[in-house]
């Protein structure tokens, strides 16, 4: 984000700068203030630089180790398109990312119940296969599940 401020006067050792438009489009995404859908339909017509915004999202998804907060910006960004009319060429990309998020959710909602195997959890679950290991393997990785005896359980629900 930095990099990307348009640096204005600074007093001494104080640098100051502008955030830039897919940044601040980043942050409105995240908040639920009246005015900010507006104000993203502004910034997407004004130009705003969408590869920018899908990297700074995958930056701040590794730096805060949680992704919760991209099935914000991708439900944003549907509301943007319904009621001004206005998409990013990276809709579909985000909408990718939040899709993953939704699909481990998903497992987290059925674990919170009881543990379960692959197969439990394929009969659950409305996710293929695929999808559905693809979101284990998540899952295992970041710690909120683990495998004993080909079951499932659940340890931490927090994305």
């Amino acid at each position: 984000m930095e990099d990307r401020a348009e640096g204005i006067e600074g007093y001494n050792k104080l640098k100051i700068g502008i955030a830039s438009k897919s940044d601040v489009f980043l942050f409105k995404s995240i908040t639920d203030r009246e005015g900010d859908l507006e104000d993203m339909s502004s910034l997407v017509r004004s130009g705003i630089d969408s590869e920018a915004l899908l990297q700074e999202i995958e930056v701040q998804r590794k730096l805060l180790d949680t992704e919760i907060w991209i099935t914000h910006i991708n439900e944003k960004l549907v509301k943007l398109d319904e009621k001004y009319g206005v998409t990013l060429p990276i809709e579909e990309r985000i909408d990718g990312m939040a899709r993953k998020v939704y699909d481990k959710l998903e497992v987290i909602m059925l674990l919170r119940k009881k543990d379960m195997s692959l197969k439990d959890l394929e009969e659950k679950t409305e996710m293929g296969r695929k999808e559905l290991v693809k979101a284990l393997d998540d899952l295992l990785s970041r710690r909120n599940v683990k495998k004993a005896d080909e079951r499932f359980k659940l340890i931490s629900d927090t994305l």
